[in-house]
């Protein structure tokens, strides 16, 4: 028994000897499900599902019954997994730019690296 259709394939380990090293206190999931045990292993179970998570993104992006809101996140979702999320910039002025400036030209540059070639 597993979670997700990659599950056979990820180790897991079993929520009762999970349980016995999560401290007093701490839900587990019932006896028998199997939960990752590792980063690695839930990044994997995640994974597995990613064709069916797209799928259910675009479909509440073109649910008329969908609340706008919604709709737009979804589409701005796939956005951001297609062609990256917008860049952002930053615009330092007055008395912040000072106290920058004056930071950097109180680093000793003699100690960083030299620029990578072109």
């Amino acid at each position: 028994m597993g979670w997700g259709p990659a599950a056979s394939t990820v180790p897991m380990t079993t929520a009762l000897a999970r349980s016995q090293a999560v401290g007093h206190g701490v839900p587990t999931p019932p006896r028998g499900v199997l939960i990752p045990s590792t980063v690695s292993e839930l990044q994997a179970l995640a994974r597995s599902y990613t064709v069916e998570a797209f799928e259910m993104i675009v479909f509440i992006m073109g649910s008329p019954e969908a609340n706008f809101a919604v709709r737009l996140q979804a589409a701005n979702s796939i956005l951001d997994r297609g062609w990256g999320k917008a860049e952002m910039s930053l615009r330092v002025t007055g008395e912040v730019e000072r106290q920058v400036l004056l930071l950097i030209e109180s680093l000793d540059h003699s100690q960083l690296p030299p620029p990578p070639a072109v």
